[in-house]
């Protein structure tokens, strides 16, 4: 339907630039506007094939500039004090937060058109197939106006075309013309009664109607009139086609050299005859409607009056189609959507925001976040990272390079590929940490990850912007089919053509699915997955016909093929700094729960009683009798005990960095505690490297390579001190939305997977998850629940089990025990006396 809207719009505004055409050559001759007007229909009549059948030439409308909010959470101010500085904070142990509804799965595509544009289009087919009739019965009625008249010989002198006959008649009243081929000229039975002079006028003027074609043209415009119906425009257009004509014909008698105002008589004179109304389908020789028009031309002495020459014929044509053609073939296109506050909405509830803007200078990052405002700490790259990222995008000589930090705040999405303002590819890695050392990855308190991207700018350049393609509808089924055994039982949108057979030999043992995307898949990105194996999924964007998918499952265990689809949008991060601005003041960042509470004076104690607090704080290339506590004082105790020395700790590349090492203590001991210290805006400060474990406490050792310019900073950590509660049961005979597969995984004996909507709900942060398969008895099933046992994201669940297992495996439950958020407040990194 919307190649009909399409043409129907292209109608108006080729007809709008005919118009101001004409109107601009209203001086000139009206045989030129004629013209004009007439290739103006023949430019209407190859529209709908040429917007077919070109290639398209897209053009695109300027795109709409908009402000993503932030899906991250705020600082509401409203976290927790001590009561006291004499007595611990007391931290209340949170209830497990409200599930949300599961989100419904990705429905089928409607294969269902909207009845409203099946009505529209039908409107308009009896509409135009109506007035075709109409025209087809006129041209009829018109042509057998010539039976039973008198043929007139036709005098050589009058100049007439050749194969014009005369015909006089009663049945019209004034003299007309038509036909194309068998042109004639019919004359009223009263035609006998003109005196020479006058006759030879009116067979000047009806010749001039033949030579020209202007019945075929009247005709041509009639019937494009009756198709192109609810366009007023081309109604106008076929009145306007008209009228020229008449005017043409006449300057034709007067450069004749016959008397002007005589023929304005004459003109006068005959159409005083007229009684019935005129046929559409001839040209008479006078009407009333534009008797008025007509006298004031014949009569106006300085007009141009002369023919159009065969090369003013050949360079309007010309013109006509260089302005047809590729006005057919544009395609009017959304731009890209422009985005300033650097937040790119990724799909899912998924975005991509900037974060900082990185410059490195000898081993020191320099970095400023997205208004040019210098952050409160820096992101440098490391060494590897620089060296990785060159080799995939070489810098130019003469070119800039910064680095630009931005995080993800979920991992249900791919980052989508950038490019830059000048064109280039923007080289893209995993954002590891600040520096080579803190190789343990980069991840805040609220599971954000980060990417760090490579941009080359000319040495002036200082702004940039960056493009990219990002979804702008979430997943929906477009097609898919089911399977027993490899055959097929159920298809939806049979055109795709799914089909499924065994891996090519030498490609291994597997499945290929073969299908075929339709045209307008160029503007789509697809995911092709099997099941019961969800994680093999297949993506492909931007490629339509013939695609090829593949996993490793074989395919006599295949159940259903899945193509899943969404459109995709362009989207600019238009003027990042490329400097920092000095002037501009930094707003911190707030990557942490709202429930963080502070500790008093380096201790926290939780509701059973248990402590959690700093308990030492050492230097990991000094003096490894020198430590100190929170506060910066320090203290007369060694490393603790059972610390290995041994134990590998990466060491500074360079002079302007130290490692430090901080050791947190719990009271009595805990199972589970955090593996990363944060500082206040979230981001990890500190990894876990080794835990000391004794009847009386835990003590966990961290480390971090800082710059030598951070002495001291907020510290976040997370522990638990409450058992495990079920957050989420899934029954096998569950019909809310659960669906239970078992097939066969390459390696394994057997895969259970569970698609659930929504699996973790509220709890996928800030809490201590774990997956547990319950047997008939709510006892659980003896397998693998471990990183490679157990898959897992929001939509769903992966364990892999031996058969009997399997088969045992009557519920799974999600359990979780929330985390606890402590803030130790301005520790020391460094002891006062090196201050």
């Amino acid at each position: 339907m919307s190649i009909f809207v399409e043409i129907a719009v292209k109608s108006v505004g080729l007809l709008a630039l005919v118009w101001i055409v004409a109107f601009l050559l209203r001086s000139h001759s009206a045989a030129m506007r004629h013209r004009v007007w007439a290739l103006g229909f023949v430019g209407l009549g190859l529209l709908p094939i040429l917007a077919i059948r070109l290639p398209e030439i897209r053009i695109e409308r300027p795109g709409p500039s908009v402000s993503h909010k932030s899906l991250t959470p705020q600082p509401t101010g409203q976290s927790i004090e001590p009561k006291s500085q004499g007595t611990p904070a007391q931290i209340a142990s949170p209830e497990p937060r409200t599930l949300s509804r599961p989100a419904p799965a990705p429905t089928a595509e409607s294969r269902t058109p909207s009845a409203v544009p099946t009505i529209l289009f039908g409107i308009w087919a009896a509409g135009a197939a109506l007035l075709l009739c109409r025209m087809g019965a006129r041209v009829v009625a018109a042509l057998g106006l010539s039976r039973g008249g008198e043929i007139m010989s036709v005098d050589p002198r009058f100049g007439l075309p050749p194969h014009t006959q005369i015909v006089r008649t009663g049945k019209v009243d004034v003299p007309m013309t038509l036909g194309f081929w068998r042109s004639t000229i019919l004359l009223p039975a009263t035609s006998n009664s003109l005196s020479d002079e006058r006759f030879r006028a009116v067979l000047m003027h009806e010749g001039a109607h033949i030579q020209r074609g202007d019945w075929l043209w009247l005709i041509f415009g009639q019937a494009l009139s009756a198709i192109y119906w609810p366009n007023p425009l081309v109604h106008f257009a076929a009145s306007r086609m008209r009228a020229e004509a008449e005017l043409a014909a006449d300057d034709a008698v007067l450069v004749a050299g016959f008397d002007a105002p005589g023929y304005a008589e004459t003109l006068v004179d005959i159409a005083s005859n007229l009684r019935a109304k005129s046929l559409a389908a001839a040209i008479p020789f006078a009407e009333p409607g534009s008797l008025k028009a007509r006298i004031e031309s014949i009569l106006k002495g300085s007009r141009s009056r002369g023919p159009v020459g065969r090369r003013g014929a050949i360079v309007a044509l010309a013109v006509c189609a260089a302005v047809v053609i590729p006005f057919a073939a544009a395609r009017l296109v959304a731009g890209p959507e422009v985005i300033r506050d650097g937040v790119i909405v990724l799909g899912d509830d998924s975005q991509a925001e900037i974060i900082a803007i990185t410059e490195m200078r000898d081993g020191r990052a320099i970095s400023w976040d997205r208004h040019g405002a210098l952050t409160r700490r820096t992101f440098s790259v490391g060494e590897d990272q620089v060296l990785a990222l060159r080799n995939m995008k070489a810098v130019p000589a003469g070119y800039k390079v910064r680095y630009v930090l931005v995080r993800l705040n979920s991992q249900k999405v791919d980052f989508p590929p950038f490019a830059s303002s000048w064109g280039d590819f923007v080289a893209c890695l995993p954002y590891t940490g600040p520096s080579d050392e803190n190789s343990l990855g980069f991840q805040d308190a609220l599971g954000g990850t980060y990417r760090i991207l490579q941009i080359a700018a000319p040495t002036g350049a200082s702004k940039a912007s960056l493009e990219t393609k990002v979804p702008a509808a979430n997943w929906s089924l477009f097609a898919y089919a089911n399977y027993t055994g490899g055959e097929t039982q159920q298809v939806l949108n049979p055109s795709v053509g799914i089909h499924i057979a065994p891996m090519t030999p030498g490609h291994g043992e597997g499945t290929e699915a073969t299908l075929t995307l339709p045209k307008a898949f160029a503007d789509r990105e697809a995911r092709v997955r099997f099941l019961p194996s969800w994680s093999d999924v297949s993506y492909v964007e931007g490629l339509s016909g013939p695609i090829t998918a593949s996993t490793l499952v074989k395919a006599e265990a295949v159940t259903r093929v899945e193509v899943l689809s969404r459109t995709m949008r362009r989207a600019i991060v238009a003027d990042l700094p490329l400097e920092p601005d000095l002037k501009a003041i930094y707003t911190p960042r707030h990557f942490l729960p709202d429930d963080v509470i502070a500790a008093v004076r380096g201790t926290a104690e939780l509701t059973d009683g248990t402590k959690l607090g700093i308990e030492l704080i050492s230097r990991g290339d000094g003096d490894p009798e020198l430590v100190w506590d929170a506060n910066g004082n320090t203290v007369a105790v060694k490393r603790p005990p059972g610390w290995s020395n041994n134990l590998w700790m990466p060491e500074p590349k360079n002079d302007s960095k130290r490692m430090v090492q901080l050791w947190l203590q719990h009271q009595p001991r805990s199972a589970a505690h955090s593996q990363v210290l944060y500082d206040s805006e979230g981001w990890p400060l500190f990894h876990n490297v080794q835990n000391v474990v004794s009847p009386q406490h835990d003590l966990w050792g961290f480390y971090s390579i800082l710059d030598y310019s951070v002495r001291s900073s907020d510290i976040v950590a997370q522990v638990v001190d409450a058992p495990y509660r079920t957050l989420r049961r899934f029954e096998r005979e569950d019909k809310n939305g659960v669906s239970w597969t078992v097939g066969n995984r390459l390696g394994w004996h057997g895969v259970l997977h569970l698609d659930c909507h929504n699996l973790l709900g509220n709890h996928t942060l800030g809490w201590d998850i774990e997956f547990v398969p319950l047997d008939a008895k709510g006892k659980p099933v003896t397998g693998l629940n471990d990183t490679q046992g157990c898959r897992y994201s929001p939509d769903w669940l992966e364990f892999d089990l031996s058969s009997f297992d399997m088969a045992r495996v009557n519920a799974v439950e999600v359990r979780g025990r929330p985390y606890h958020w402590i803030r130790f407040p301005n520790v020391a990194l460094e002891p006062m006396t090196l201050k």
